[in-house]
């Protein structure tokens, strides 16, 4: 009898088992990183299609801005970001450019400075369209004068031609009526001399009214001239703005301490004007200035400088403002000059003196582009003020009456005088402005008598006569009212 078969899984039972759960595990793997696999392709797909679509924006960007540059004619590689611009950038050169090519009429955008150059632009043109028409009156008239003198000469030549044939014809016709033909020549000939002499005057009333004109046309450019100058006077306008500010006063010995150091290009011994913190204007006129002062010591980032001279009814205070024509931050200033000043206080007009503002100007950075030697002789001999000419300064270009015997001398100073006339009116078709140069001197901050207080040493500077201060505005440790040099905050 057989034996029965066994209920029991065997081998076979578990190896399938085995394998039906790893071919599940399998399965169900797969399908999670299939799952997986596809959600990061299209995680990867969009991030590229922003990636393409911010290269797009940027190279669009960087194409506009390179169109506005070429469109604006700068060629820098930076926009420049900040306020100032930094330098060599698109910003710098572009205010710099609407400083200088704008000149009184520049503005803080290109779109106001264009606007206000085309307003004058207008207003030129239109005074120049009413003095052609003048002068094309004036040409007319002339003409039509030419004309009838023409005329009147045409006239005269075909009465004498007639005249002489009727003489021919009645000279062959009739010999005996040649004494009658004479007198009537002799009348013709008088006749000829009278037009002579009526052409004669009409080319002198010609010569007059040629004179006449000329001589309006320079009278309407003196009234322009005139007229100009009394508009300046009576607006007053200035376009100069402060350089830098009072931060600390220190009454006690006469010092100030300024916002502008080494960084703004500062050096000692160059002097300012103080105005007040309000007020109508800077280099409006001496009269506004309450102080001058002058640089001891420089930091980085501030200065000390000592008081010169003061209004004692307006002494200097926190938040007044400085000014120097010569001295700029980050800017070379140029100046013309012609005439002489007594600037050392020795009573004569010498080297001397011009050597003291050349020192001066130097020192402060700043050049002069034309000056008038006590010759007369301009230097550079071919040099014109241009649009970099920041003020034209008059002195004294002395008095002819004074030298009638000494012939040298006289002819100096109508050469001096000659220059001074050239460059006034080459002053007011460029729009540089026109000072004396004792005003300059004023908005200069100098002063004769100014000498620079030297650190560590023991002579005390002078403060102005009789002036004792008192502590107001002092800063905490400043030393006593009897200490004459000034207290230094500046770290060596």
């Amino acid at each position: 009898m057989a034996a029965a078969p066994s209920s029991k899984p065997g081998a076979v039972h578990f190896w399938l088992i085995f394998f039906v759960m790893a071919t599940l595990i399998l399965l169900v793997t797969t399908i999670m990183f299939a799952k997986n696999h596809g959600e990061a392709v299209a995680v990867a797909d969009a991030a590229k299609k922003e990636q393409s679509t911010a290269q797009g924006a940027l190279t669009n960007t960087l194409a506009d801005v390179e169109a506005l540059k070429a469109g604006l004619g700068y060629n820098q590689a930076d926009v420049g970001v900040g306020n100032p611009a930094p330098a060599n950038t698109v910003r710098e050169n572009l205010a710099r450019d609407l400083t200088t090519l704008g000149m009184d009429l520049s503005a803080p955008t290109v779109t106001a400075t264009l606007a206000a150059m085309r307003t004058r632009l207008d207003a030129l043109n239109e005074e120049n369209k009413q003095l052609k028409v003048s002068l094309q009156s004036e040409k007319d008239a002339f003409l039509a004068s030419v004309t009838g003198a023409n005329n009147r000469v045409d006239t005269f030549k075909t009465d004498k031609e007639k005249s002489e044939g009727d003489l021919t014809n009645l000279v062959k016709e009739r010999d005996e009526l040649v004494r009658q033909k004479d007198a009537e020549i002799a009348k013709w000939q008088q006749s000829y001399r009278t037009e002579q002499v009526e052409k004669e005057q009409i080319q002198d009333e010609l010569s007059r009214k040629t004179k006449e004109l000329s001589e309006r046309i320079h009278l309407l450019n003196q009234i322009v001239d005139s007229q100009r100058q009394q508009l300046d006077e009576l607006q007053n306008l200035s376009f100069d703005v402060p350089d830098g500010k009072v931060t600390t006063v220190d009454n006690t010995n006469g010092t100030v301490w300024l916002n502008l150091g080494r960084k703004d290009g500062l050096r000692t011994q160059v002097t300012f004007s103080v105005y007040g913190k309000t007020n109508k204007g800077i280099a409006r006129g001496p009269e506004d200035i309450k102080a001058k002062i002058e640089v001891v010591e420089v930091s980085d980032i501030s200065s000390i400088a000592r008081i010169v001279e003061e209004d004692r009814d307006r002494p200097v205070g926190i938040g007044d403002v400085i000014f120097s024509p010569a001295w700029s931050a980050g800017l070379k200033e140029y100046f013309s000059f012609v005439g002489d000043g007594d600037l050392n206080g020795d009573g004569e007009m010498d080297a001397k003196d011009r050597k003291i503002l050349k020192d001066q100007l130097t020192n402060a950075g700043a050049e002069i582009d034309v000056e008038i030697t006590p010759d007369g002789l301009r230097e550079p001999a071919e040099a014109k003020l241009t649009v970099q000419t920041k003020w034209l300064v008059v002195g004294d270009v002395g008095d002819p009456s004074k030298f009638v015997t000494d012939q040298a001398k006289l002819n100096q100073i109508l050469a001096v005088q000659n220059q001074h006339k050239l460059l006034i009116q080459e002053a007011r078709e460029h729009g540089v402005k026109i000072v004396s140069l004792k005003d300059f001197l004023t908005y200069l901050g100098w002063k004769p008598e100014s000498r620079l207080y030297i650190p560590g040493s023991n002579t005390p500077f002078n403060l102005k006569s009789g002036s004792r201060r008192t502590g107001v505005n002092v800063t905490p440790g400043s030393g006593s009212s009897n200490d004459t040099k000034p207290k230094s905050f500046i770290k060596k």
